[in-house]
């Protein structure tokens, strides 16, 4: 069986995990490549609107709440499947 972790946080301070310092997944159908480019997108627009000042109060900490889930519903209904 493959090994998946997902982290507690994806924010500590200044530091954002996103892709696969935030959850781990089989390679099984790319979702884990999917889950990535998905964290990076949203992550992204963030950290630029955080960088040029028009970002409105927590919308970094909106990222985890945002994408913590859809690793999370993956993860689960990885963990459930029969070996």
């Amino acid at each position: 069986m493959a090994t998946t972790r997902l982290a507690d946080r994806y924010r500590v301070d200044r530091v954002l995990l996103a892709g696969d310092a935030a959850h781990v997944h089989p390679p099984i159908g790319g979702q884990g490549l999917n889950l990535g480019v998905q964290d990076a997108f949203n992550l992204g627009w963030k950290l630029a609107a955080q960088i040029r000042g028009w970002a409105p109060e927590g919308l970094l900490d909106s990222y985890y709440d945002e994408r913590h889930p859809v690793a999370a519903a993956y993860w689960t209904t990885y963990e459930r499947r029969p070996s």
